[in-house]
């Protein structure tokens, strides 16, 4: 089981009435539910736009219960959105939808909006994906990302490391990074030098496939996988 709750609360903020972070529980065929290959994979079962703590602790329980009744993942968006932002970037995907003849397609706008417009002003953060549970390997990711120029403060003047690993996040198969933007013209050669200092427990091909950089990604909030996968595929979802 995979519980982040307690760990996205204590990194996240409300600065004014229009913030909110953009939450969302998702089937996935990977994980042995049924759902059509028109949505590439996916299914969204409820969205959830949260606007203040008090907001955020009363919908654990509601979305511990969803997430386990579909066999399905909570995915929050570190990153914060700002209401009136969102809405301008919607009206205009509307007016769009209107001047094509798609209108039938309106329903998918807003959430659309909320994914791809992040508050302005503020710097994003990034989520790497390391796929291994192994501790040693993870270092050696988060070495090379702190030894990457970026916009933070290195973490003494007697270091080169800057301090761009906010917090990890636990997932599945191995954590998510969440981190400032940093340099990434450096990455991989930071990663080869820290893979050697620790005697190459990465191979190279396992250095160029083990984590992934996104910049406006969602994170893993919740997952409890409660029965096998081969029980799950017909199962009826519940909203």
């Amino acid at each position: 089981m995979v519980d982040n709750f307690e760990q996205i609360k204590e990194h996240i903020t409300f600065d004014n009435k229009d913030d909110f972070y953009f939450c969302q529980i998702i089937q996935r065929k990977k994980d042995g539910c049924n759902v059509p290959s028109a949505n590439n994979g996916y299914r969204t079962i409820k969205t959830y736009y949260i606007r203040s703590f008090e907001d955020f602790d009363r919908r654990v329980d509601a979305i511990k219960q969803l997430c386990e009744q579909n066999n399905a993942r909570c995915y929050f968006n570190v990153n914060v959105r700002n209401a009136k932002e969102v809405a301008l970037v919607a009206s205009k995907a509307y007016i769009d939808l209107v001047m094509e003849d798609r209108c039938n397609q309106g329903h998918r706008v807003y959430d659309h909006a909320c994914g791809i417009t992040p508050k302005k002003g503020v710097k994003k953060r990034w989520i790497v994906d390391v796929d291994t549970k192994d501790s040693t390997k993870i270092a050696v990711v988060v070495y090379a990302i702190n030894s990457c120029r970026s916009s933070r403060p290195r973490k003494d003047q007697s270091h080169t490391e800057y301090d761009n690993v906010e917090f990890v996040v636990q997932t599945q198969n191995g954590v998510h990074l969440v981190t400032c933007g940093f340099d990434l013209g450096t990455f991989y050669d930071q990663l080869l030098y820290h893979n050697d200092r620790v005697g190459n427990v990465f191979t190279d091909d396992e250095l160029k496939e083990i984590c992934k950089v996104k910049k406006d990604n969602p994170t893993l909030m919740y997952f409890n996988p409660l029965k096998p996968q081969s029980d799950i595929e017909n199962r009826e979802m519940f909203f």
